[in-house]
Parts: structure tokens; C-alpha cells; sequence
């Protein structure tokens, strides 16, 4: 019987060692790992790429790139991993069961006073169990643990507001660029016009040399700014395409549905914002479980002057013929406590508690940057808006200027350049109204994002998420809105 566990032994010793040299052997290398990953990677993009073949408004945007975007699929491997932190902490509580197996060969056969002791060659085995009675870190680390999960999970709610406001002011962007180049386009082609025209009538001498020159500078201006309008617009749709997860080189197929322009909604009083923020902003909630966590270390601290006691049971078997029980069992109990290592407990007792300080400090300083960002958001929110109005009655004001001095112009009171410059400045008018609704947008998005009501998760909620507290608060406040 001794003979046979022994071969199945060596077996196994055998299988573990041709397992370790097929699995040496089957290595890959970086070139080969390259070469796979930009034929992946392509089809993978092309797939995803299908999502262009419509025009996309800008919820369809903000849906699609909390699925896509890489930074929250990252953000989402974070949260698998603490995940898996938590149950790996858990295993301290069960019990740890080991097992070792082994042959033994002697070149010449063990005796004493020449009686054999063990034979020449004999396998042996064990299965040992230990278990935690007294271990009071256990806890304060499975606590730690749980803390390290609520807090991911309240970064992955953070990545995804900051996704949803870089999506959001992308998008904006991307539609101003639009506006812009059919401008650029309209105006191009007035000024070429326009030159075409003078010089035409400058060889019957209607015209100067110098306003002919001043037309053609004007025309060649516009062409110039329609060409740095259109690269700016092709990075600025590659940016919004790599937040969505896509390709930026499929930059022309993006077709982007323009939002109903609403009217601007009051904000509301500071304090009312400022209330909002500090109930909704996640990163309070993630500094608050690092105070929570402090108060462990410092917990973990004072535990480190108990004693540590277990219990251990261990079963044994021998191939030995010799020895009189193959089969034998033995277990107890051990304790351990440190009674004297140079004060370094005491220290580290007393540098958990100035952590701990630290912690609430931070967290202070924390809610008076949300306060102020918050403020700081609602002021320019509202200089955005103003500065949106002044351009609308500026824009109109030299609108109907230009209108006025080219109806005068083809009456022959006012002179070319006069019409020409009224024009020039009517442009920019309308740029600059375009721009400050752009700017207006964002700033709206950034109060929203200082005062959390970036809810991207309403469609996204799991299981996890409904177990932190910044859910109910979020909850309550939309009812309170509704």
C-alpha cells in the first residue's frame, strides 16, 4: 500500500515538472504581441465605427462614451479589483489548509548503532489546518478593504461625471466649429465676390489701386481663416472621438444633431448650490471614508499590542516501513505577543492619530474648495450668459450698420472700404456670438459639475452602486427637484 501512494507521488512531482518547462517553452514575445494587437485593435474600432453611420445627438454621445470610453473601462477593472480585495480579506477569517507531499532517498540507509532507523527511500506527506481564534487586525483589515470598494466606486462616479462634462464641452465645441466654417464659407466667397468685382471695375478706373488691395487682403484673410477653422475643427472632432472610445482618424464621418437652444434657467441663490454640492460631490464622500479608514489605523494601532492566538491540526503519513504508524495526527494551540520592540508600537500609535488629524483637515479644506468652485462656477455661468447677450446686441447693432452703409455704397455716398470695414466687423460680431454661446454651454455644464448634478449613472445604477449613501442623497434631491 506504502509503495503505491509513493509512485503516485512521484506522478505528481513528474506532471508539475513537465507543466513548468511546456509553459517556459510557449512564451510569447513583443513583436508578436504588437503585430496581434494592431490587427485586434483595428477590427475592433471598425466595429464600434458603425455607431458614425448616423447623425448622433448629444444624449446619444454621453450614452455611448460611459459604455466606450477607455478611462471608464479602466475606472471599471478598478472597481473588479477592489472587489476582489474585499473577498481575498475575507479569507483571514476562514481556515488556512495546506498540504505537502515528498520522497526521500539516502545513499547509504540511516542506522543507529546498527539498527535501521528509516529506509533507504521512502515517501512522506501532510495536510496541516490552521485557524485565527484571536486575531483582532482581521477585522480592522476587512473594514479597510470595504472602504477601499466604496471609494472606488465612488471614483468610478467621478470619471464618469468628468466624461460626461468632456463629452458635453467636446460636442459644443465641435458644433461651433461647424457654425464657423459655414461663416467662414458664406463670407469667402461675398469677399471674393466683392474683389472680383472691384477689379473688374478698377481697370475702368472707378476704383483705386489701394482699395482693390484692401479687397483682396480682406478676401485673402477669410480664405485663411476658413482653413485654420476647418484643421481646428478636424482635432477637436478627433478629441471628441477618442473620448467616445473611437477612432480619431474617422473624424469625417461624425455628424453631430444640433440641441434646441433653450432659455437660460436662474441657478438659484449660493447658498442652495452650495447645500447641493456638499451632499452630492462624491470626492466629500471618498474623503469622509478615508477619515473612516484613519480611525481604523488607529484602531489597528492599539490592537497591535495584543497578543495574536491561533490553532493549528496537522495529519501526517510516511511510506518509512520502519516507522511503527504510518498515519499520525497532532495539533495545539500557539500565542504571540511582542513585549518590547523599541517603542516603535508606541510611534506608530501616535503617528496613526496625527494621520487621523491630517485626515479631518484635508477634508475641511476640501469643502471650502467646493465652496468656492461653486461660487466661482455660478459667477462665470452668469458673466458667460451677460457676455452672450452683449454679443447678440452687438451682432444685431452691426448688422444692421453693414446693411446701412451697403445700401449707401450702391447708392454711391459711402465708399468702398467704409462698406467693407462695416462688413469685416459685422463678421466678427458673428463669431463672437457664436463663441459665447459655445462659452455659456460649457460654463453651465462646469456649474453642474461643481454642484454634482451630473447624474450620468441614472441609466447606469448596479447593484454596488445603490449601497453607498451618495445615492439616497442624490435621490432625494431629484425628488425635492420633481
Amino acid at each position: 500500500m506504502r509503495e503505491k501512494i509513493s509512485g503516485v507521488i512521484l506522478l505528481f512531482l513528474l506532471l508539475c515538472g513537465v507543466f513548468l518547462l511546456s509553459s517556459c517553452a510557449s512564451l510569447g514575445d513583443g513583436v508578436e504581441v504588437r503585430r496581434g494587437h494592431v490587427s485586434s485593435f483595428g477590427e475592433d474600432l471598425s466595429a464600434r465605427g458603425v455607431w458614425l453611420d448616423s447623425p448622433r445627438s448629444l444624449e446619444e454621445c454621453l450614452s455611448f462614451a460611459l459604455e466606450n470610453n477607455y478611462n471608464l473601462r479602466l475606472s471599471a477593472l478598478q472597481r473588479r479589483l477592489s472587489e476582489l480585495d474585499v473577498n481575498s480579506s475575507f479569507a483571514n477569517f476562514l481556515p488556512e489548509v495546506s498540504a505537502t507531499a515528498g520522497w526521500t532517498g539516502w545513499r547509504h540507509q540511516q542506522t543507529m548503532r546498527g539498527t535501521p532507523v528509516s529506509d533507504k527511500s521512502y515517501s512522506n506527506a501532510s495536510l496541516n489546518v490552521q485557524m485565527p481564534i484571536f486575531y483582532p487586525s482581521t477585522w480592522l483589515l476587512y473594514a479597510s478593504r470595504k472602504l477601499a470598494r466604496e471609494e472606488s466606486a465612488l471614483s468610478q462616479h467621478v470619471a464618469r461625471q468628468g466624461i460626461v462634462a468632456q463629452v458635453t464641452g467636446l460636442y459644443f465645441q465641435c458644433l461651433v466649429d461647424e457654425q464657423q466654417i459655414s461663416a467662414l464659407e458664406s463670407q469667402v466667397e461675398a469677399t471674393k465676390s466683392q474683389y472680383e468685382r472691384v477689379a473688374a471695375m478698377l481697370e475702368e478706373g472707378q476704383y483705386l489701386q489701394w482699395e482693390c488691395t484692401n479687397a483682396e487682403a480682406q478676401y485673402k484673410s477669410k480664405v485663411i481663416s476658413l482653413e485654420q477653422a476647418r484643421r481646428s475643427m478636424q482635432v477637436d472632432r478627433g478629441r471628441l472621438l477618442q473620448a467616445l472610445g473611437l477612432s480619431p482618424m474617422d473624424e469625417s464621418r461624425l455628424k453631430l444633431i444640433p440641441p434646441e437652444e433653450g432659455v437660460a434657467a436662474d441657478t438659484g441663490a449660493h447658498s442652495d448650490l452650495v447645500l447641493r454640492a456638499l451632499a452630492t460631490r462624491p470626492e466629500l464622500s471618498v474623503q469622509d471614508r478615508k477619515i473612516v479608514e484613519s480611525e481604523n489605523q488607529v484602531r489597528l494601532a492599539v490592537v497591535d499590542f495584543l497578543p495574536v492566538v491561533g490553532g493549528f491540526a496537522t495529519g501526517t503519513w510516511t511510506g518509512d516501513d520502519i516507522a511503527d504508524r504510518a498515519r499520525n495526527l497532532y495539533g495545539g494551540f500557539s500565542a504571540a505577543m511582542d513585549l518590547f520592540k523599541g517603542f516603535s508600537k508606541v510611534t506608530n500609535y501616535k503617528a496613526s492619530k496625527v494621520v487621523r488629524e491630517a485626515a479631518n483637515l484635508q477634508r475641511e479644506d476640501l469643502t471650502l474648495s467646493v465652496i468656492l468652485e461653486v461660487v466661482s462656477a455660478d459667477a462665470d455661468l452668469r458673466d458667460a450668459e451677460s457676455a452672450r447677450q452683449l454679443a447678440q446686441l452687438s451682432y444685431d447693432a452691426l448688422s444692421a450698420r453693414y446693411e446701412e452703409f451697403r445700401d449707401r455704397y450702391e447708392e454711391g455716398i459711402e465708399p468702398l472700404y467704409r462698406m467693407l470695414d462695416a462688413r469685416a466687423e459685422m463678421d466678427d460680431a458673428m463669431l463672437a456670438l457664436v463663441q459665447t454661446r459655445y462659452l455659456s454651454e460649457i460654463a453651465r455644464v462646469r456649474l453642474d459639475l461643481a454642484t454634482g448634478a451630473i447624474v450620468p449613472d441614472s441609466a447606469h445604477w448596479t447593484k454596488e452602486d445603490a449601497e453607498h449613501p451618495m445615492k439616497e442623497n442624490l435621490d432625494e434631491l431629484l425628488i425635492k427637484e420633481q
